[in-house]
């Protein structure tokens, strides 16, 4: 034991000098933008928040997916009718999958075994599964389907029927539609609840978000509030899940929610057209595409200031900033590695000897 100790001591040390290292000298996460024009994909990195490389895709790229690890990106292709597969290490289309007609909305599963691709002109969501990059099912939905997210455990499907007015309810174990749900009109995207109880669904023709209740499938019409002009895009905030933005494509802003009560608290005005939502890793900072006024908004959730504008292409749709993975030096779970990691060790360590 006097050998053992010590040794485990020095490989945790280890741990965190060499993640610390690696985080000192490694880029930060980096943002993926689609530009529909360009039939391209921006690559920027987060530590300087500049565009640092530009990968060519197929015509009229849509909406993104990535891998839980981060290596692969997927890419909705609307006018090619295809997805283009991404090796974000070498940054090169490494594959491509033909789908259905129209595709525009991407989800991933939480394992990452499958992508779901909503295909707008033939009312269908294709399923890839990734470890061959294969269509292995095709399922109807209601008509001209664009928005499409996973439940957090990965049983449930929602797909926003923009032409339908309604969402498409999908089991993702038998591949099934089990209901569908009127919503508002014009539904664009959605953004469902960490918890999973609740699925915020915008809808343009209204300017309103309506709250579905996930265990029901039923929408409450006494719940849907205002948000601004032409609500396209709802992403809640990683590390406060009772704040919600919303972009307000044809009002040049960004509404700012309040879950607990479904009310704006603040309106954040941007660059015409803001479309696409992602936050960096930390949720600190938010990226809003600027489909009519180009590139990229940097919001800071703190002061709810736009930052700054970042130049990356033609009409950008989505974005998408690469997973991170905890980092094993990081034990007490706190997103910083430094001395307290080693007291939490060697707390942890002592917890467990009789």
């Amino acid at each position: 034991m006097t050998h053992l100790v010590p040794g485990i001591v020095a490989r945790a040390l280890a741990g965190i000098v060499v993640c610390s290292l690696a985080q000192r000298v490694d880029a930060q996460p980096f943002l993926y933008v689609s530009h529909q024009d360009d039939d391209s994909v921006g690559v920027v990195d987060t530590s300087t928040n500049t565009l640092v490389d530009t990968i060519p895709v197929g015509d009229g790229p849509q909406d993104i997916a990535i891998l839980p690890d981060g290596s692969m990106l997927y890419v909705a292709n609307a006018i090619s009718d295809t997805v283009s597969v991404i090796d974000t290490t070498t940054r090169t289309v490494v594959g491509t999958v033909t789908v259905g007609m129209n595709p525009v909305g991407m989800a991933i599963h939480p394992d990452g075994s499958m992508i779901y691709v909503s295909n707008a002109a033939d009312n269908t969501v294709s399923f890839i599964e990734t470890a061959g990059n294969t269509v292995v099912d095709t399922v109807g939905v209601g008509e001209t389907p664009v928005g499409i997210e996973i439940s957090p455990d990965g049983s449930v499907l929602y797909v926003a029927n923009r032409g339908g007015n309604t969402v498409s309810v999908i089991e993702t174990t038998t591949n099934t539609v089990i209901d569908t749900v009127p919503v508002g009109g014009s539904p664009n995207q959605m953004g469902i609840h960490p918890s999973g109880a609740l699925v915020y669904v915008p809808s343009i023709a209204d300017d309103t978000v309506c709250v579905m209740y996930a265990a029901t499938n039923t929408v409450v019409a006494t719940l849907a509030f205002p948000v601004g002009s032409s609500p396209v895009v709802v992403a809640i905030h990683p590390s406060n899940d009772a704040i919600a933005y919303v972009t307000n494509i044809n009002g040049d802003t960004v509404a700012v929610v309040d879950l607990t009560t479904n009310t704006v608290v603040d309106t954040i005005t941007v660059a015409p057209g803001p479309l696409g939502l992602a936050f960096d890793t930390d949720g600190t900072t938010l990226y809003v595409s600027l489909f009519t006024g180009g590139g990229v908004a940097v919001i800071d959730t703190a002061t709810r200031v736009v930052t700054g504008t970042i130049p990356t292409g033609t009409a950008p749709v989505e974005l998408i900033v690469t997973p991170t993975a905890p980092c094993p030096g990081d034990i007490n779970g706190d997103g910083v590695i430094d001395v307290s990691d080693f007291f939490a060790f060697v707390a942890a360590f002592a917890a467990g000897c009789p």
